[in-house]
């Protein structure tokens, strides 16, 4: 809160860090005469912004070049041809999560070169109206000061331009990434159905095999029980003719025998 009688700014913050608090009072002791300038200190805590921001850029950039390395995507310095990545060794479960991390870290990035490029607007509006409500005199003293600030505040919008595209760029990069990943995943699990479609195209034509073999191993069997058949039938005839010609050839042996032993009695 500023206030125009007694040329002070009240400040509340919330959320700052021991070493941006630090920051923040170095600005105030080196720059004491902007002091009283109602927009210096959130100028100063958009400048650290952009520094986050900034920082928040370089590190997307270099993870989604971590993660194009590890979709092998990456060109080869020496021969200029894409490094091998195979499918099936490829884990997508942490480069999913990565790339979330990233985009979402993204969109907080460009969310905020937006919100700040419209509250400078904002800031440059009230700083006219504090120059415009100060009489000939403080003008005059403290003009140096106020143009000092208002073309930091057109660095720090300048500096939000020009990070907008690459906020833009690395948000689409990652979203191809994304889609990369998606059609990664879908190549493997097509390479998994195909494999599982073979072995059981495998086990189809073994079963196929394993029917034939049964098949003559029956047919066997049934040429065994044919054989076992035909001589069952001639057991068969040969015990009827034996329970045929048996009996009179038994009686007459007998008869003989008896005839022989009557014989044997009367010449005794």
């Amino acid at each position: 809160m500023h206030c125009s009688h007694t040329s002070e700014t009240n400040v509340l913050l919330f959320g700052l860090l021991p070493d941006e608090f630090d920051i923040i009072c170095d600005e105030l002791s080196t720059s004491p005469q902007l002091s009283a300038c109602p927009t210096f200190i959130p100028v100063c805590l958009i400048d650290m912004v952009n520094e986050i921001i900034e920082h928040d850029l370089e590190s997307g950039r270099i993870r989604t070049h971590n993660i194009m390395l590890e979709l092998g995507m990456g060109k080869s310095g020496s021969e200029g041809v894409y490094v091998d990545c195979s499918l099936h060794h490829c884990d997508f479960v942490p480069i999913t999560r990565a790339l979330t991390g990233l985009t979402a870290n993204l969109a907080k990035c460009e969310l905020a070169c937006e919100a700040h490029t419209l509250l400078l607007d904002q800031m440059d509006k009230q700083h006219e109206k504090w120059l415009n409500d100060l009489d000939d005199e403080q003008r005059r003293r403290i003009s140096k000061h106020a143009s000092t600030l208002q073309k930091r505040s057109n660095n720090l919008r300048e500096w939000m331009q020009a990070m907008k595209p690459r906020t833009k760029y690395l948000t689409q990069r990652s979203q191809a990434y994304v889609s990369t990943v998606y059609s990664l995943m879908a190549q493997k699990d097509n390479a998994l159905n195909m494999q599982t479609a073979e072995a059981s195209l495998n086990l189809s034509r073994a079963s196929f095999r394993d029917s034939a073999s049964m098949i003559a191993i029956a047919e066997d069997s049934k040429q065994v029980a044919l054989a076992t058949s035909k001589d069952s039938s001639s057991m068969f005839i040969i015990s009827a003719l034996t329970l045929i010609f048996l009996p009179p050839t038994f009686t007459a042996v007998c008869r003989h025998s008896l005839a022989l032993h009557s014989c044997s009695s009367l010449m005794a």
